[in-house]
């Protein structure tokens, strides 16, 4: 909903959304288009003169050097807010993305930090979704430092795309399923994918199985079955038992890279 979106930015144009870069870093982001190998998550290279993204190079230069990128000074009307962006590291897993909130001082000033958020490489180099939450009252940015690792075990860099921030509650949880259509056209009814196992915010572990191709017999026709199971989890001694009177909502979404034209279950 447009009242609920309060940012929005693919890249797609030259001001890049009016963020800015810090003038006391050590290094920039760069405005780069999409190229074979290195796509963008907007458009994935399929047009030819379109389809950009942020990147921060972390095969050159020295160890901890960064580089922070900057909204435009926002002003919330709720105070709970929900960052989702799509991201992706190609460098080694001392690289780092980390996101900051530069918040008013007290004097009408934009200058106060807080770190709320630390991704660090790893060796899956595909594009991620990921939800960071927010409690912000006042007028703020929101920012991505990269930060370089070892420069002498990195080949790539830290790239970042499709930013939103909505004035909700960021989900629980999110599983993120790649490539479903695909999965969907090679499954059959012996086909079983397991999500990760996460924490409920009451300390209970629990996790999502979803079966692509179902063959449940009292339904006619393909479908895809998905299964809500709790598991056992590091707090079990201190929680309730049995789990009753609670429940579950599961939501299905799809991954366009607009959030306003998401469709979802």
């Amino acid at each position: 909903s447009p009242l609920t979106l309060l940012d929005q930015c693919s890249f797609e144009y030259i001001n890049i959304c009016g963020m800015i870069h810090s003038p006391t870093d050590d290094a920039d982001w760069v405005h780069t288009k999409s190229s074979t190998g290195n796509e963008d998550h907007t458009l994935i290279g399929q047009c030819r003169d379109a389809g950009y993204y942020m990147h921060f190079n972390t095969k050159t230069g020295k160890e901890d050097e960064s580089a922070l990128l900057e909204s435009r000074i926002l002003y919330p009307k709720r105070h709970l807010q929900c960052l989702q962006f799509f991201y992706k590291m190609t460098g080694g897993p001392k690289d780092r993305l980390v996101i900051w909130v530069k918040m008013d001082d007290g004097t009408g000033t934009v200058r106060k930090l807080k770190k709320i958020h630390t991704i660090w490489g790893d060796d899956d180099h595909t594009w991620r979704i990921v939800h960071v939450s927010m409690e912000i009252e006042e007028k703020f940015r929101y920012a991505f430092q990269g930060v370089r690792g070892d420069p002498s075990t990195t080949s790539g860099g830290i790239f970042i795309d499709d930013i939103s921030l909505t004035e909700t509650r960021c989900p629980n949880a999110v599983w993120q399923i790649k490539n479903f259509t695909g999965i969907l056209n090679t499954a059959n009814n012996t086909t079983v994918m397991d999500s990760p196992v996460f924490y409920s915010p009451e300390g209970y572990r629990y996790g999502v199985r979803v079966r692509p191709v179902s063959d449940y017999s009292d339904h006619t026709g393909g479908y895809t079955g998905m299964y809500f199971h709790l598991a056992s989890g590091e707090n079990d001694v201190v929680m309730q038992w049995p789990a009753l009177n609670r429940q579950a909502k599961i939501v299905v979404m799809d991954q366009d890279p607009d959030i306003q034209l998401r469709m979802s279950s």
